[in-house]
């Protein structure tokens, strides 16, 4: 995992190149499918929890981030490789988010003890 992964990324579907940005309300939207870090392996392994995030990052959104049209993975053209690369893109963004507010919180609960 990197520490900071790049916070775009481009995949074809549909014979068009979608460029998925993962702002923190997306980041949050896709937390919330894990209780744990350790649950992550799920965006890869469980057809469920995969369906879901390949729907939340590629749907379409207005403005405010909202989503306007779900994306419907039945009807998707896309390289399994390049979907693997992309849940894997969302991992390490996940990941990194729970390892930084983990340490946060880690460092609070030690300022609280030590006031």
């Amino acid at each position: 995992m990197s520490d900071n992964p790049p916070v775009t990324f481009t995949i074809s579907v549909n014979d068009e190149d979608k460029e998925v940005f993962m702002s923190f309300a997306l980041l949050n939207t896709i937390t919330g499918y894990f209780r744990t870090a350790d649950e992550l392996e799920q965006i890869l392994l469980n057809p469920d929890v995969r369906a879901s995030v390949i729907t939340e990052l590629l749907s379409e959104r207005n403005e405010t981030g909202r989503i306007t049209k779900n994306f419907d993975i039945n009807t998707m053209k896309a390289d399994p490789d390049q979907i693997l690369d992309l849940l894997e893109w969302v991992s390490e963004h996940v990941e990194s988010f729970f390892t930084k507010a983990l340490k946060r919180a880690k460092q609070r609960m030690k300022k609280k003890q030590t006031t």
